[in-house]
């Protein structure tokens, strides 16, 4: 290793390269001190040498590096926080509770605009999944970077109680997430079913055509990508003016893609329900013009589920249910008496009922007719029923009352 001497205050101190490299580094020696090895005729000053300018150099280089950490730029930043390098201050505060904020705001923004993605259902649940899936790696980072920030403070300030109030707000931080992870797992294991369709409980649905009628036949479910098959179907049948639709319910997006895609395309006048239509069938029903209700017909109503909505929470989910039916006309008084029902029972009404309340606009009778509804003629029956439903939404029948068909 080549060797170099070192005056300082009247003596010659032998050093090796790496050893004067790190007393520059330190800032131990300055550049007027002299220095002098083999070869060279006299003394230099160290600022005159090659090694005091490169070493120079490569300390402006961490100090560069180092800055741009400190500004939380490049992976440096990552790495430092999850070693709790950074002060407790700018953990907590910035990447903890900014950062969650931002988050939640970005989370709202994307759930709120659900509706611009039409019938392409499938891809907006698959971002959905995506980030939530990457919330589990950013609030682990979160969480061990703050966690270890707080055990530097209390070895640095033991007597300040910033460190201890930091920690029991971590804690109930993580039983927070631990709470919601919990509630929310039911939600998106049924929405990963749904995407995968493994197992997925909506499903079992079919879209075809009626050559006969001369209609697009919706059967089953509100399962993932009915409203994208049903827009196909209007590709390959433009003139199509008609709709049968029989369906049990099942995702309140489906069934509002659905309701845009019949107001916007204008094809579909008329929507027939001639077995059963219940929960969020009612929201493509009440996109047409002409609502039929076919022999034997039923419409059924019960407060929705958020497990089947892009809800934070049941009362948003239901809201957003009722407002749309009141949007489509539906009278106030009719949903005031809906919303009583509750989410595991359905409520089946009278066909009067239904006509008064702006639900259907015809009815078939029994030879074949179509019956225009005059809502004001209508005396709305007397009693109101609510069965029990069984498993997958269809109700009992239940003889008389509210929810005969005559």
């Amino acid at each position: 290793m080549e060797r170099i001497f070192l005056h300082r205050s009247g003596e010659n101190r032998e050093l090796s390269t790496s050893d004067l490299c790190q007393l520059i580094r330190m800032g131990t020696v300055s550049g007027d001190e002299l220095v002098w090895k083999a070869g060279w005729e006299t003394w230099r000053p160290l600022k005159e040498t090659t090694l005091f300018s490169h070493e120079l150099q490569l300390d402006q280089q961490e100090d560069d590096a180092s800055w741009a950490n400190d500004q939380g730029s490049g992976p440096g930043f990552f790495l430092r926080h999850w070693r709790g390098d950074y002060s407790l201050f700018r953990s907590f505060w910035l990447h903890l509770v900014a950062v969650n904020v931002v988050l939640f705001g970005v989370g709202a923004a994307f759930i709120w605009l659900q509706p611009l993605f039409g019938v392409h259902i499938r891809l907006w649940l698959t971002l959905m999944i995506a980030g939530a899936l990457l919330l589990i790696p950013i609030s682990l980072w979160q969480l061990v970077g703050v966690w270890r920030a707080d055990d530097h403070f209390e070895e640095e300030s033991r007597k300040s109680p910033w460190g201890r109030i930091a920690r029991a707000s971590l804690v109930m931080m993580i039983l927070w997430v631990v709470a919601m992870g919990t509630s929310s797992w039911p939600m998106f294991t049924i929405m990963l079913r749904e995407l995968v369709q493994i197992d997925a409980p909506f499903q079992k649905w079919s879209v075809s055509y009626d050559t006969e009628r001369k209609a697009i036949v919706v059967d089953g479910s509100l399962g993932l990508g009915l409203s994208a098959s049903v827009a196909e179907m209007l590709d390959r049948y433009p003139d199509t003016e008609k709709m049968v639709l029989s369906s049990e319910g099942g995702w309140t997006m489906e069934g509002e893609a659905l309701r845009q895609l019949i107001l916007q395309r204008r094809h579909i006048t008329t929507i027939q329900v001639d077995r059963f239509c219940a929960s969020a069938c009612l929201l493509p029903l009440t996109a047409a013009k002409n609502r039929v209700l076919g022999l034997g017909g039923q419409i059924g109503l019960h407060a929705p589920d958020t497990i089947a909505n892009h809800a934070f929470t049941t009362l948003h989910a239901q809201n957003f249910y009722w407002d749309l039916l009141k949007e489509a006309g539906i009278k106030s008084w009719f949903l005031d008496q809906a919303r009583e029902i509750g989410r595991k029972r359905t409520w089946i009404p009278h066909w009067k009922t239904l006509g008064r309340s702006g639900v259907i606009t015809h009815r078939l009778i029994p030879d074949g007719q179509l019956l225009s509804i005059q809502p004001a003629e209508l005396e709305l029956p007397p009693d109101i029923h609510f069965p029990d439903t069984l498993p997958g939404g269809a109700p009992k029948t239940v003889e008389g009352g509210e929810h005969s068909v005559d």
